[in-house]
């Protein structure tokens, strides 16, 4: 699973533990302030945050935001240098992360040289 900490670099698990503390820092930043619902209702919290990664931690990211629990394996291509759209919603006190779209870099005007992630073939 791209295990890289013999060859000086994070492992798997690493990467998924720090992506963790980086949503972990997010939210506590960014969560609506109110402690009830009603007073959530008048505090407004729609926010658009920008994130810069390349893909594999967006790869990380993106698991993490819509999967609960976070499965150890998943199969998504996020390559370097797309673009993808996540909407958060609060359920019962928990954020759940929607994918409301995903731009492959092909799209947006870009090529890429890993076939592993190229839309047309």
């Amino acid at each position: 699973l791209g295990d890289f900490a013999e060859y000086g670099g994070e492992s798997y698990d690493a990467v998924q533990q720090r992506a963790r503390r980086y949503l972990d820092g997010l939210e506590a930043a960014h969560r609506n302030p109110a402690e009830t619902p009603k007073d959530r209702e008048e505090v407004p919290s729609p926010q658009r945050i920008l994130v810069v990664a390349h893909g594999g931690i967006i790869f990380q990211l993106v698991k993490q935001l819509i999967c609960l629990p976070v499965p150890q394996v998943m199969i998504l291509r996020y390559g370097n240098c797309s673009s993808t759209l996540i909407r958060m919603r609060e359920r019962r006190g928990v954020y759940i992360g929607e994918v409301r779209w995903h731009m492959p870099l092909e799209l947006i005007g870009g090529e890429t040289r890993d076939p592993s992630v190229r839309l047309f073939r």
